[in-house]
This record gives structure tokens, sequence and C-alpha cells, in this order.
């Protein structure tokens, strides 16, 4: 099996050969795979994520008015904080490039107030195992979540995996949408 900075690099060269048409219709079929789900319909605070060129996009989810969504902003320490999408047009990007809350605008909320968290990553197995781009944000954030919480992870087909290289610390998701 390939180690995770090789399946890294393959994975994101594989990305970066996507059309923006098969990204575009890939992401609409994973939104609509959600809003079928009972799962999806049965929470109210979802949190989502704003995408990279190289994931699906999630954002015509926010025209679902009776969800109260939440995205992520990275924090010292490799920690997650949790902001309402109030004032995306103030949102600025990262040092990873990653279009992200202005706490000035929109302050962090209660993340113990999330019930399902939808979860990027650079390649999924079946089973929910997940490498992500290896900061940690994601792992350290689900490892403090409530069992009631529900995560799902969000890829496209492509990167769907029969094997990832697993540590410990890796935490995997319950389930598992793409298209």
């Amino acid at each position: 099996m390939t180690g995770k900075p090789a399946l890294r690099q393959e994975m994101l060269v594989s990305l970066c050969t996507m059309t923006t048409v098969e990204k575009s219709t890939a992401s609409r079929q994973i939104c609509n795979q959600l809003i079928s789900w009972p799962c999806f319909q049965m929470s109210i605070t979802v949190a989502l994520f704003c995408p990279t060129p190289t994931e699906p996009d999630l954002l015509p989810l926010l025209a679902i008015s009776e969800k109260r969504f939440l995205f992520p902003k990275c924090q010292p320490g490799r920690h997650l904080t949790w902001h309402r999408p109030e004032h995306m047009d103030k949102w600025g990007r990262n040092r990873f490039g990653i279009t992200e809350p202005d706490s000035a605008f929109d302050p962090a909320v209660d993340s113990r107030e999330i019930e399902l968290i939808l979860v990027p990553g650079l390649a999924f197995t079946a089973c929910g195992e997940r490498l992500g781009h290896g900061a940690g944000y994601y792992d350290r954030f689900l490892y403090h979540l409530a069992p009631s919480v529900i995560t799902a992870g969000i890829c496209f087909s492509r990167q769907i995996k029969t094997q990832i290289p697993s540590e410990a610390h890796d935490i995997k998701v319950q389930h598992l949408f793409h298209a």
C-alpha cells in the first residue's frame, strides 16, 4: 500500500484533471443525494465546508432555509471553530487557500449544536476511512464529537479507494456520499 504523502499527491493530480463540468455535475448529484437522505432531512444544524477547487461544492444547500449551516475556521493549535454564514462576503482565504469565516463578522458558535457534519477529504474507503490533507484539523474535531453526531464523508467517486494508510489518530466517518 502507498504511504499517505504519495497517496495525497496521487489524489491531487487526479482531482486536478477533472473538468469544471464534471465537478459541477458530481457536486449537484451529491447535493441531491444529501437532500433525500433522512439523516440530513432530520438534522437542523449541519456543518458544511467551503470547497477548494478539488472538492465538491455543497454551497447550493444554503438555499434550504430550515437548516442552520455552520462553516469551519482553522485556529492555532490545529483546531476548528464553527461559524454561521451571515457575512460570507467578508470571508477570506486562510494560509491553506481555504475560504473561511471572518470571526469579526461571524463569531464562533457552540460546536455542540452540530447534529450532522459533512467532512471533506482527499480519499475515502467504503468503510469510512478518510485521508485528509495532513494537518489533522478534522481528525482532532471528530475525535471529540458526541456519539450522537452523524458524520458523512463527501468526495468525488474517483476519491474512493479500497485501502488507505491509517493510523490510530485517524477518525472514520459513518457515511459516505460521492458522485
